[in-house]
């Protein structure tokens, strides 16, 4: 009789998993088939057993088009086995489903063989999370690895490609040998076959398809976390420990249908994170992943050799994807042995996630079950605040001894589960503990625990079961188990598509950029505090960024209420400033005005309307207050479950409104902003009812007044309120300019409120601010716009350390060229930097500084910075290779080579205390100021970010574009030069306190910021108006590449997966060659310039300061070889070139008689303009020097 190929699977273990099922014989042809061509009948076998036959399935008639299963012809074998006299009988012979069975023999198989079983933990290793290790001495650590990023993130773009996508976690807890991980690989497997889909709508699949699939899996050998040790001598030892991460490639089934978006997303993903937990209390038993590391081999027979004493197998702080190690501070963590690591678990894992599958397969405990999953949420339930998640808790039923095929069913599994059970806190203390202090905080009796399903509703927000029975209990049947392992995930996407719609009502997605943020701030906080963790501060959702108009609105009100939410003169203000801005929205957006009413209900209602909407979703605080003073952190009512302190008080209750929201509330709210648009309406618009010439200034001019009158009405108010990202003088834009006093303008109230300059180009003096009164006291505030008709000058540079000696050099050489002492800052619009060429950058815009006093500053600041390791300056001198430096950081006793005291202090001197946005202006002329932006990377370099002196103007295009709302959050200029320059392995992360963000060097991502500076200008001036004059980029030098001389035991832990990318990026010449010969650098190839001197003989290193002498004189004699020297006289001409636009004439004049008769010439009238200020030294060289036939006065 044939072997079944399905049966050969059964043999696995004898044949060390190799792919045999595949194929076998046809019963009636006895040709070789497969299950692309071949069906087991229900009938006549098809159970399993080793003796089921195969019926070929392709018909054999010449010229069929159909060939498998036709039913015209009805030649194939499978046609044949069926009997045709009667139909009865026939009908009894239907094709089994393959697809079950190899499902349920590629998700359950066990691995026996050792040597193989090694090499599928040492795949898994990768999939590892996160990890609590003690050390020798007891201390707990927690052991971070960069598997987040790897699955979300996975073609390192530094959180470019995912800004549109949202994760859900979905945790699996249970005891060790319950089946959580082979639960996990059947929904990873599920996932795989779902994707198979053309739609997220349609999760069928062809069994073609799938089998392929199956059979890849299978090929691949595994598929998601390593299951159980097929060995028998292991069979309740804990497989792995930690916590592991695998992202579901299933397709996202949650749409965006909740609310009508005024700005539409791009395509967005939802994917599904699985989280496979390590068992509960699982002591210090060695895992059978510790046990394939540790121990050196196995006899012919799979014996293990030997037993190692010590089974942590090898140091966790050396795993290669090892991203932090954070010691674990706080007590009730470190106290409790592994019950303190479950603790950390469930705290991190219930705050995170949108679904707990508790795994369990005790039919003879159920209630002790029930009471361990009910005390793992309860430690964690109060300890995370403001997280939009229904937690909802499924309880699977995983391989129990008995099998009921009853408890398919969800009402009946849940009625022995969840109900006939006494109050399950009466025999469990830390349920006892955790009612006792919920109820003596609840103050209605309705809210308390009194039940069980109180109990539930308390800690989760829903609670459901599945059944998994066992697959030797299914044989033969195992559609039975593949239709449970569905439903199993049918019921958990059911949960997060709740989860992913709670977020979406409660403006909180979160994508990975956020997530990432969040994770590592939770990851701090859980391992040195007991405080609630508070999702709302780590999502920064005190930092918004405003979209359109009603976002603008919104802000507006979280700022005032933040301020004084009763204050009546705050009330007063805010319907006085709304209504205003609705003025200026009409006036800058309705050419042809009707009646106030018409206009109101036709736009501005929703904008009023969505404003509140979004306020009170978004950033209303719960008004309730301790005993004592201390204000609940509770942000969204949506979310509400009690009140919560950030000291960790807690209280039951409802969200309390700081003020009576109610529809009628709005409603009048509303009415009474549209009463006073209409008076102002009646005003401004009606009067003279004439919108053509004079009457159209007029009105302008008296709506301009009353916009002042009414903004200083409440000079003393504005005082305390300002913003970096919401216009406050118009509510309708992103502000750029920011005055003395802290407030900001966006560019149109900047021309609108301000006098044009007599003595600049395209510029226009604020006399003081329009919003507090303050005068600009030394000198009035000169804000200079970039002309429509000129085009953008931009200067990007490298990184490279010391190296940046270079650029400095390059710099004198180019200003020596054009010979007018003009300030470099003079002859650019933006200048983006990175790392070393990040501090110059800010040096050059920021900051008076000459390039000679630039230069004497940078040899300052490296000696400073690298003459002395962390080893001491002794060591420093005898070993200049920092080998003993580099050897401590492999024990972990340093971070760093070098030490961050030296720059930071250095740094701090040159640029003081000023705000990168709001810099102090004395000594520094405004006008003059570039544009300036810095590259660096955050949240452990997972995310790269531009941190930059100025705003985008639409937030669509921030990204991650590092602006803080608040000024006293923002960064001052000398931050922004130590998280550019934060080089890995060099000189430790920067971490900024203010917003809990860690920074590190922009080389990780863009060593050469040349592309990213191009991009920065599209972003920038989207209406492209003249486009680029030019942008020249300076290199720090080209040299020939060092083999990477870091010892191989510092490549492990967290400098291997970043400094890996930061060494990548340190080849700028390949970066720039890619930028300019790429799809837009070839465009526009012409007006790319780059100066990048070679560098012979031996490597200089990043930080070898002694060289810097050398490097200035390599630079010098490079300059003065004719060809180079002729390009940077070239590039002299270019830059005095560019300081000259032409701009159009408003209205169209005559062309010169002699041009009019020639119809090959287009007319354009209009005049030369310089960017230079009128009636100033440098403008007097410039055109007495370089400009040729002109002459001063005009003779």
């Amino acid at each position: 009789m044939p072997r079944s190929p399905l049966s050969e699977c059964a043999d696995s273990n004898d044949q060390k998993m190799k792919v045999h099922f595949w194929d076998g014989v046809c019963e009636e042809c006895e040709k070789k088939v497969t299950l692309y061509n071949a069906r087991q009948c229900t009938f006549c076998g098809g159970k399993g057993s080793s003796d089921d036959p195969f019926y070929c399935i392709t018909c054999t008639e010449e010229g069929c088009t159909t060939r498998k299963n036709c039913q015209q012809h009805r030649t194939s074998c499978w046609d044949k086995h069926i009997p045709s006299q009667s139909a009865k009988v026939a009908a009894k012979h239907r094709m089994a489903d393959p697809l079950p069975e190899l499902f349920v023999k590629v998700v359950t198989h066990s691995e026996a063989d050792t040597q193989k079983l090694r090499q599928l933990h040492e795949q898994d290793e990768n999939a590892r999370w996160l990890k609590i290790r003690r050390d020798d001495a007891g201390r707990p650590d927690l052991f971070i690895y960069d598997r987040f990023m790897q699955e979300c993130d996975r073609s390192q773009s530094g959180n470019k490609d995912t800004t549109h996508h949202y994760p859900s976690f979905v945790s699996f807890i249970g005891d060790t040998s319950v089946g959580k991980s082979t639960l996990v690989r059947a929904m990873l497997v599920l996932g795989r076959l779902y994707s198979l889909s053309s739609s997220s709508a349609d999760q069928s699949f062809s069994d073609e398809a799938a089998i392929d699939e199956l059979r890849l899996i299978k090929e691949e050998g595994t598929y998601g976390p390593v299951t159980r040790s097929g060995n028998i001598g292991h069979l309740t030892d804990p497989t792995t420990s930690g916590v592991h991460l695998y992202r579901d490639v299933g397709k996202a089934m949650f749409k965006d249908s909740h609310r009508a978006s005024t700005h539409p997303e791009r395509s967005t993903q939802y994917p599904i994170l699985l989280v496979d937990c390590e068992g509960f209390r699982a002591g210090e038993a060695m895992t059978n992943a510790e046990r394939m590391e540790s121990e050196p081999g196995v006899d012919s027979r799979g014996r293990f050799l030997s037993t190692v004493a010590n089974h942590r197998g090898r140091s966790a702080s050396r795993r290669k994807n090892l991203l932090s190690q954070i010691p674990v501070l706080a007590p009730c963590y470190g106290s409790s042995g592994k019950d303190g690591v479950d603790l950390f678990y469930a705290r991190f894992l219930y705050a995170i996630s949108d679904v707990i599958v508790f795994v369990t397969k005790e039919d003879q405990r159920i209630q002790f079950e029930l009471n361990r999953v009910l005390e793992w949420a309860s430690a964690a339930v109060l300890k995370s605040v403001n997280h939009p998640s229904r937690k909802t808790l499924i309880i699977v039923r995983n391989m129990p001894s008995f099998h009921d095929p009853a408890l398919y069913k969800r009402d009946g599994l849940e009625e022995i589960y969840l109900r006939g059970h006494p109050n399950l806190w009466d025999d469990s203390p830390i349920l006892q503990e955790f009612v006792e202090g919920y109820n003596r905080q609840e103050e209605k009796f309705e809210r308390r625990i009194t039940s069980n399903r109180r109990l539930y509703e308390v800690l989760f927000y829903k609670i459901t079961c599945c059944y998994i029975p066992r697959a030797k209990e299914v044989m033969g049947q195992s559609h039975e188990l593949f239709d449970q392992y569905k439903e199993l995930r049918s019921v958990i996407e059911l949960s997060v598509r709740d989860g992913n719609k709670l977020r979406e009502r409660s403006f909180m997605k979160y994508n990975v950029p956020t997530l990432s943020h969040i994770l590592n701030r939770a990851f701090q906080h859980f391992s040195s505090s007991e405080e609630p963790f508070d999702f709302y501060l780590a999502a920064r959702g005190d930092n918004p960024n405003p979209k359109s108009m009603p976002d603008h609105l919104a802000n507006f009100l979280r700022h005032t209420s933040e301020y004084s939410s009763n204050n009546g003169s705050i009330n007063d203000m805010v319907i006085d400033v709304i209504t205003i801005s609705l003025v200026v929205y009409t006036q800058r957006l309705f050419e042809l005005v009707t009646s106030p009413d018409d206009i109101f209900d036709r736009e501005l209602h929703r904008i009023c309307d969505e404003g509140i909407t979004v306020y009170l979703t978004k950033f209303e605080r719960c008004s309730y207050k301790f005993p004592g003073g201390a204000p609940c952190v509770s942000r969204l009512e949506t979310l509400h479950g009690h009140h919560a302190s950030s000291g960790g008080q807690t209280a039951q209750g409802p969200f309390l409104h700081e003020k009576a929201w109610t529809d009628e509330r709005r409603r009048l709210w509303v009415l009474k902003i549209r009463e006073r648009f209409s008076l102002y309406y009646d005003k401004f618009f009606r009067e003279g009812d004439n919108t053509h010439g004079g009457e159209v200034e007029l009105r302008e001019h008296r709506i301009l007044e009353e916009r002042k009158t009414v903004h200083t009405r409440y000079h003393k108010l504005w005082a305390s309120i300002k913003s970096n990202k919401t216009c406050l003088s118009c509510l309708q834009a992103v502000p750029d300019h920011v005055l003395g006093c802290g407030h900001s303008y966006c560019p149109r109230c900047i021309q609108e409120l301000g006098k044009q300059s007599s003595h600049f180009e395209c510029a226009w003096v604020m006399l003081g601010c329009a919003l507090c009164k303050s005068p600009e006291q030394e000198r009035p505030h000169t804000v200079k716009l970039r002309a429509c008709c000129a085009g953008v000058r931009v200067l990007t540079l490298d990184g490279g350390g010391i190296r940046g000696i270079v650029e400095l050099a390059l710099l004198r050489s180019i200003h020596d060229a054009i010979g007018l002492e003009i300030p470099v800052r003079d002859m650019v619009d933006l200048i983006v930097g990175t790392s070393t060429g990040g501090i110059i950058a800010l040096a050059i815009a920021m900051s008076s500084s000459t390039i000679d006093k630039m230069t004497s500053f940078f040899t300052k600041v490296a000696h400073q910075t690298f003459s002395e390791t962390r080893t001491g300056f002794l060591f420093s001198k005898i070993d200049p290779s920092h080998t003993a430096a580099k050897a401590l950081m492999f024990l972990r006793l340093y971070g760093s080579v070098f030490k961050r005291e030296p720059l930071e202090k250095a740094l701090k001197e040159f640029f003081g205390a000023s705000s990168l946005f709001a810099p102090d202006r004395k000594g520094l002329q405004p006008q003059f100021t570039p544009r300036v932006a810095v590259t660096a990377a955050k949240d452990s370099g997972q995310t790269d970010c531009l941190i930059a002196s100025y705003n985008r103007p639409a937030i669509d295009d921030w990204g991650n574009f590092d602006r803080e709302d608040s000024e006293s959050k923002d960064m001052k200029i000398w931050e922004a030069a130590l998280a550019t320059s934060a080089a890995p392995f060099y000189l430790p992360p920067f971490y900024k306190e203010e917003t809990k963000t860690d920074y590190v060097d922009g080389a990780v991502y863009a060593n050469c910021p040349a592309h990213v500076a191009y991009e920065e200008t599209r972003k920038l001036w989207p209406d492209n108006g003249s486009g680029l004059d030019f942008l020249l980029s300076l290199g720090t030098g080209l040299q020939r590449r060092r083999g990477d001389k870091t010892p191989t035991a510092v490549k492990f832990g967290g400098f291997a997966a970043i400094r890996a990318m930061f060494e990548r990026q340190l080849d700028s010449h390949k970066s720039w060659d890619q930028f300019e010969n790429g799809p837009v650098g070839s465009t526009i190839k012409y007006r790319l310039h780059r100066l990048n001197p070679p560098i012979d003989g031996d490597h200089i290193a990043l930080y070898d300061h002694h060289k810097i002498p050398e490097l200035i004189e390599i630079v010098q004699k490079w300059t003065k070889t004719p060809e180079i020297a002729e390009k940077i006289d070239e590039l002299a001409k270019i830059l005095i070139a560019n300081l000259f636009f032409f701009e159009p004439d408003k209205k169209a004049s005559s062309a010169p008689s002699s041009l009019l008769g020639d119809h090959s010439y287009d007319n354009l009238s209009g005049s030369i303009r310089c960017r230079l200020g009128h009636e100033t030294v440098p403008l007097e060289n410039l055109l007495s020097k370089k400009v040729e036939s002109f002459c001063l006065g005009g003779h």
